[in-house]
């Protein structure tokens, strides 16, 4: 996907790729996320009609998704590796409105450790069928998209703060511990 529409981005745009590799990037396997998240980077880098058609759906996306399985995970995952891809997609999805949904949706609550492999190992993977591990791993991944967001954006960095995104910040580090050492 990565290599095709770096060759073709007119091809991937006009047949509707680019939803199409939205949604690939917000559910699906992982291999399938990075890859699609590639794909949208290349199809965005310097054609800021593209940045803003991808950010919008990646907004979309998010609004739309489920917090009763990995969902919404999932989703915050695809925006940030988005906006870790380019300093200008952080704009775009700043002005689709992704930082005041974002902060909309950290929801500190009980901190649920989520494990994986042996005993006290945190992880960014789910156990299965357990909400409590879902939230924790949904607000990590909320947590990291803000981040990605923000990070070296003096403008979104604002627009968190207005958002009142700060102080949900500092709740998600003190409900969930796990989030911080990610």
């Amino acid at each position: 996907l990565w290599s095709l529409s770096s060759a073709s981005h007119g091809s991937v745009v006009k047949s509707g790729g680019i939803a199409s590799l939205v949604s690939l990037a917000g559910s699906g396997t992982l291999e399938g996320q990075l890859e699609a998240a590639g794909a949208l980077a290349s199809l965005a880098a310097n054609k800021p009609e593209n940045q803003a058609a991808i950010s919008k759906l990646l907004v979309k996306q998010l609004k739309d998704s489920s917090t009763k399985d990995d969902g919404r995970a999932k989703a915050a995952r695809a925006v940030s590796r988005f906006a870790r891809a380019n300093p200008s997609n952080q704009d775009a999805l700043a002005i689709a409105g992704c930082i005041q949904l974002l902060v909309s949706q950290a929801e500190p609550k009980a901190h649920v450790p989520v494990q994986r492999g042996g005993v006290g190992v945190q992880s960014a993977a789910p156990v299965a069928g357990s909400t409590g591990d879902i939230h924790a791993l949904t607000q990590m991944e909320i947590a990291a998209a803000l981040w990605s967001m923000t990070d070296e954006n003096p403008n979104n960095r604002v627009a968190l703060a207005s958002a009142g995104g700060v102080p949900k910040l500092i709740e998600l580090l003190e409900d969930h511990p796990d989030i911080h050492r990610e």
